[in-house]
């Protein structure tokens, strides 16, 4: 399965910088040298990555919006993070090695939202305008259930994705993940509550309502009808 195929990876290697690509995956002119100039200039980022295009059937369908996270206070950073994410590009960046080895991937749904949360709280986190990755959403990602099988999990975290996540987050950063050993007990479970609980309002319920248009607009012209519509608009 992916995440340890990508825990193998990450521990051959040998050295200062470090990322992962998806075999279906591909970067854009200047992207390593672009990112590997970041890190160097400045010892307080850890991640630094690029715009991410998705690609379904050949055809761009989406873009990540370029995210900065360079507040001094790691906490703000990672509540600014799990406010933020949604398909979570940022996972494919370049980053320091030293500081991934200290960090847990879990294989779980959304265990890269916990990996680059990890990474945020450990250093800032910056992607750049004008270098890009390209991901093909047609293999793993085409869709939660399909993850859930790859990974072995439970089917209950693909229908319930952000419940399963947020679950998933309180845990790690309370008892799971070593990066957070420097809060006391008090403040992992108030983190842990706070983080769960912003998950749950703003990627589950709120989202589920923005998304009830669409989806319904899917249900009533079907899958191939209504990619036209939006194509159409867009």
């Amino acid at each position: 399965g992916p995440t340890p195929n990508f825990q193998f990876v990450l521990q051959q290697a040998r050295g200062v910088y470090f990322m992962w690509l998806g075999d279906d995956d591909w970067m854009g002119p200047g992207f390593i040298a672009s990112c590997v100039a970041e890190l160097q200039a400045d010892p307080s980022l850890a991640v630094v990555g690029g715009v991410v295009h998705y690609y379904r059937d050949g055809r761009v369908y989406a873009r990540d919006r370029v995210d900065a996270f360079l507040m001094d206070h790691p906490l703000v950073r990672i509540f600014s993070y799990y406010r933020k994410v949604c398909n979570n590009g940022i996972f494919y960046s370049l980053m320091r090695r030293d500081l991934m080895f200290a960090n847990n991937l879990k294989n779980c749904m959304g265990g890269d939202w916990l990996f680059v949360a990890g990474m945020i709280y450990s250093g800032r986190a910056l992607q750049l305008p004008n270098v890009s990755v390209h991901r093909d959403m047609g293999g793993t990602s085409e869709s939660k259930f399909k993850i859930a099988k790859i990974l072995k999990t439970s089917s209950i975290g693909a229908a319930f994705p952000h419940l399963a996540i947020a679950m998933h987050a309180a845990q790690d950063i309370f008892f799971g993940n070593a990066v957070y050993q420097d809060m006391s007990l008090t403040r992992r479970l108030l983190v842990a509550g706070g983080v769960a609980a912003e998950v749950i309002l703003l990627k589950g319920i709120l989202r589920n309502l923005m998304l009830l248009p669409s989806r319904s607009a899917r249900l009533v012209l079907g899958e191939k009808k209504y990619r036209k519509l939006v194509s159409f608009f867009s």
